[in-house]
């Protein structure tokens, strides 16, 4: 999600920065992916891709904690 949206950046010899027209651009792009919404393959409720990422966190956690057995991601549809 990240590369796809990281286009406008100012290159020297210390790294990569963003310009400041760039960073405007990135997060308002970035703000705008935050709110799509889409479907859960597995409750069938509609989440942003914000609640998306917060469920993933958590069902990492629950694999590490041996809740859950088997990590399964959800693939955000583009």
């Amino acid at each position: 999600m990240i590369d796809s949206m990281v286009l406008y950046y100012h290159k020297d010899k210390s790294g990569c920065f963003l310009t400041h027209d760039g960073r405007k651009k990135y997060l308002k792009i970035f703000e705008t992916r935050m709110w799509q919404e889409s479907k859960d393959g597995y409750t069938g409720r509609t989440l942003n891709v914000r609640r998306h990422i917060e469920k993933q966190v958590g069902l990492i956690k629950d694999v590490m904690t041996g809740k859950i057995e088997v990590y399964e991601p959800y693939k955000i549809p583009e």
